[in-house]
């Protein structure tokens, strides 16, 4: 409980070596307060959408009773957000916890152009065994451009998910395994025809080899549908996406999956994804990796194999810092389309493994 509330940085329990006579045993906690303030910055650049810069300042004593509040922003090319969120510790009990927050988001990809503000409110609960579940309520205003048509949206939606994650380390797991189950219905209150769900699940897995430097093999699937609505109906900022360095390498950002003539990307209404990565380090300071990505989207609500699998594959090279890996990988598409949309090879750098 004292570790989960963030407000410190050390919590240590010491016992007595043997019982009291009256049979009650004292329990003596060493805490050491951490700070309540933060600053991150980070950055990333691939080929595809450039460079990349984030911020974040949190304060995890906010009103004085464990509240948590950040403000973070991302600047890039392709997308840059502005975000705000108070967090609620010990929400009516005590593995319970309470989240609102608000986002504004700018867009700028080939599929389309928009801009927007969202509203969230959740209720996030622990199960045990590192489980969470959690439902929310969200409202979402957005103008999208899209070649020569532009549109309000006003789309309220229910956000539900459950999620376990037992990885040793979030930035570079060596064994464990990690899954999300995310639920989302979607009601366009401009026009109370459109209505959809959205799922996406999500999971990976860690396993380190017992031979010689103690490579690990990583894996990770996902997959997603779309149901209610068809292609043309659903929000292009709602649909799924794939390509580029945080899905499958190799390729431009979101250009995997139906194009239109002029290879703008359409979106789908279903995807399905794949990873495959051999880690092996060096020494202390270095590492290298060999990876294969694969996947596609697709136009109907179910993935349609008929259609194909797109495959990339590459090399990368780690540095490990003290609080984590900077990653750097090169992809190229084992296949290019005849359209000439795929390039030769993609560049990724970030912090932490690709997943």
């Amino acid at each position: 409980m004292l570790k989960k509330s963030g407000l410190f940085a050390e919590v240590n329990v010491k016992l007595p070596l043997t019982p009291l006579p009256d049979r009650k045993v004292p329990v003596i906690f060493n805490l050491k307060e951490g700070k309540h303030r933060a600053i991150k910055i980070g950055a990333n650049y691939s080929t595809d959408i450039g460079l990349g810069l984030n911020t974040k300042w949190e304060h995890n004593n906010f009103l004085e009773h464990g509240e948590k509040f950040f403000i973070a922003m991302s600047l890039a090319k392709i997308e840059s957000r502005l975000e705000a969120q108070l967090v609620e510790p010990f929400f009516l009990r005590a593995d319970q916890r309470f989240k609102i927050g608000s986002t504004f988001k700018k867009e700028n990809s080939e599929a389309y152009q928009s801009k927007g503000l969202d509203i969230l409110g959740s209720i996030e609960r622990d199960i045990g065994n590192k489980r969470i579940i959690g439902i929310g309520a969200k409202y979402d205003f957005e103008q999208v451009k899209k070649q020569n048509s532009s549109k309000n949206l006003m789309l309220l939606s229910v956000p539900m998910f459950i999620s376990q994650d037992k990885r040793d380390n979030i930035l570079n797991p060596k064994k464990g395994w990690l899954y999300n189950v995310n639920i989302e219905p979607i009601f366009n209150t401009l026009n109370t025809n459109t209505i959809f769900l959205k799922t996406r699940l999500s999971g990976s897995t860690y396993y380190s080899i017992p031979v010689i430097k103690n490579p690990v093999i990583a894996f990770r699937i996902a997959t997603g549908s779309i149901i209610g609505a068809n292609n043309n109906s659903i929000p292009a900022t709602k649909r799924f996406y794939m390509g580029g360095g945080s899905s499958l390498r190799g390729y431009e950002y979101q250009l995997v999956g139906p194009v239109d003539k002029k290879n703008i990307p359409l979106g789908g209404r279903s995807f399905v994804e794949f990873s495959t990565e051999l880690r092996v380090r060096i020494n202390s300071d270095y590492g290298i990796v060999t990876f294969i990505d694969g996947g596609n989207v697709y136009n109907s609500t179910i993935p349609n194999f008929k259609n194909g699998i797109h495959w990339g594959i590459g090399v990368g090279l780690r540095y490990y810092t003290q609080f984590g890996p900077l990653r750097v990988d090169v992809a190229f598409p084992l296949r290019k389309r005849s359209t000439g949309i795929d390039k030769a090879y993609q560049l990724y750098f970030s912090i932490g493994q690709a997943f």
